[in-house]
């Protein structure tokens, strides 16, 4: 049996999930006003604000076919970005028999992303994007503006299990990132490669290892299924003596390699380590047994969505394999719910070696206090900064 999807054995509080991937700002959409097939009396968002939608999938391809057109826009290092998104739009068209224009613009980040499709929806005005692409935080407020469909996705959809949807059906996890340590592999080798957080106090480190900005992953380590608040706050302390640098994680892989730090940690996600093993660069990538967190990341769609039929099918078609693997070879980032997941064989891994994961979701997040997981975020993110408290 495949532990991971049928009941973790996790540790399961909730966390922020810093997106450290900035983009362009996003164009404003210039799509008319969102029509649906599931809400053709009153519009999308009427029908969808009372309960979950009752699609088929016949529904949804006659909807697509008449609105003809699909407007993406999210960070371009995300979900295949720019380079694959026509492969995968040429895969998704094929499977449903559609004829579809998938137009994708690199946009924000997770946060701002949402934060702009929220105000579109309370104004009234169409989404920029059909389809978002957010972390398990900053699926949060879209959730709380009641700016996004619930949909009964197991009815229909052929890829989407139960253990994928989010609260509510209002999302589907597509993704799943791991924190760790990122090393730079020709420095580092054998027992001298850290394996925990505890590692990097050691004075062999001193002024090698490198962190964020923004304390990435930290407000997860506060938490009490974890290391609980003051137990980080005194790890920050110590290791922002350690630290030669702060740096944002989609920097580490350069400065890694170029040898202005040998460690970076907690890193954002698998990314930097994987993307340069393909290319056959010297970066290892160890999760660290005190701080193993998995933070799920979703697709959703909102009822604002200029397209919401074609949205809902694109949704679906990627929690199948194909296109999980596109995905994988664009960002080595697939969802370790589904089978044949390779992030899935990296948990399994060392959930066999007796390492327990801390699992960041939607669910969690609305269960916890948000505010004073922030709230300690920002004293972590001054120790290591240096700012005055």
């Amino acid at each position: 049996m495949n532990a991971r999807r049928y009941g973790l054995a996790l540790a399961l509080p909730v966390a922020l999930l810093l997106n450290a991937c900035g983009g362009a700002a996003a164009p404003p959409s210039s799509a008319g006003p969102a029509t649906s097939t599931s809400a053709s009396q009153g519009g999308a968002a009427s029908a969808a604000a009372s309960g979950p939608t009752k699609d088929t999938k016949q529904s949804l391809i006659d909807g697509a076919r008449k609105e003809g057109a699909l407007t993406l826009v999210w960070g371009e290092g995300a979900l295949g970005g720019s380079q694959y998104i026509p492969k995968i739009a040429d895969a998704f068209n094929k499977h449903y028999g559609l004829h579809l224009k998938v137009q994708f613009t690199p946009g924000p980040n997770f946060q701002e992303m949402g934060a702009k499709v929220t105000q579109e929806y309370q104004t009234q005005h169409p989404a920029t994007s059909d389809v978002l692409n957010m972390s398990d935080s900053s699926m949060v407020p879209l959730i709380q503006a009641g700016a996004l469909f619930q949909e009964n996705w197991t009815d229909w959809a052929e890829n989407i299990k139960a253990e994928s949807v989010a609260p509510q059906g209002q999302g589907v996890t597509v993704q799943t990132y791991i924190a760790g340590i990122t090393y730079n592999s020709k420095k580092l080798t054998g027992d001298a490669v850290p394996k925990s957080m505890q590692d990097l106090l050691k004075p062999q480190f001193k002024g090698r290892v490198a962190s964020t900005p923004y304390a990435s992953s930290f407000d997860r380590l506060s938490t009490p299924a974890m290391w609980g608040k003051q137990a980080t706050l005194d790890y920050a302390t110590k290791l922002s003596s350690q630290l030669g640098g702060l740096i944002r994680c989609p920097d580490a892989e350069s400065k890694l390699l170029d040898g202005e730090f040998d460690v970076f940690a907690l890193d954002c996600n698998q990314t930097n380590a994987m993307r340069a093993q393909s290319k056959g660069e010297p970066l290892g990538f160890v999760i660290p047994t005190d701080a193993a967190i998995l933070s799920e990341v979703y697709i959703t769609v909102p009822k604002n969505a200029a397209h919401p039929n074609a949205a809902k099918l694109w949704v679906d078609f990627q929690l199948s394999r194909e296109a999980q693997d596109i995905i994988y070879s664009a960002d080595f980032v697939d969802s370790h719910l589904l089978p044949g997941s390779k992030t899935g064989e990296l948990v399994d891994k060392y959930q066999a070696q007796g390492v327990k994961f801390l699992l960041s979701n939607v669910q969690f997040f609305q269960d916890n206090n948000l505010q004073e997981m922030r709230s300690t975020l920002d004293q972590i993110v001054k120790i290591l900064t240096n700012k005055p408290a």
